[in-house]
């Protein structure tokens, strides 16, 4: 039987340089991103709980849009080329469109829920900034 060699772990694989310093950023979000809209709500006069809210279904919206126009170009292109047969279109697999119609469905019902969450008004998110 032969013997196993036990190799150590190899340091930051997968992670930042950060999370193996003194000064680690490990507190902040994995997502850091700053989309054009949010700074328009984080500008705004409403209450930060709102504010975010609205960031995040001003993103929802923008994601299920661009999902929309994937398939809305998918469906086009194999249009064209059942009715041209000189057009080369791959076009989206089966597995892929249903991914996308089931990222719709996942982005949709996220959606809603944030929503009803304002509908509610929830946490007292109408308030404004001044209100605190």
């Amino acid at each position: 039987m032969r013997n196993i060699l036990q190799h150590p772990a190899v340091a930051a694989i997968g992670e930042s340089p950060a999370a193996h310093s003194d000064n680690s950023d490990a507190q902040q979000p994995a997502d850091t991103r700053n989309h054009w809209s949010d700074t328009i709500w984080r500008r705004s006069a409403v209450a930060p709980i709102l504010s975010h809210r609205m960031e995040d279904m001003d993103r929802t919206l923008q994601a299920m849009g661009a999902l929309q126009q994937i398939l809305m170009r998918d469906n086009r292109g194999v249009i064209e080329r059942e009715s041209d047969p000189d057009t080369y279109y791959h076009g989206l697999t089966p597995n892929e469109q249903q991914g996308l119609h089931l990222a719709l469905d996942v982005i949709w019902r996220g959606a809603t829920d944030t929503m009803q969450r304002l509908r509610d008004n929830e946490g007292n998110c109408w308030r404004t900034r001044g209100e605190r």
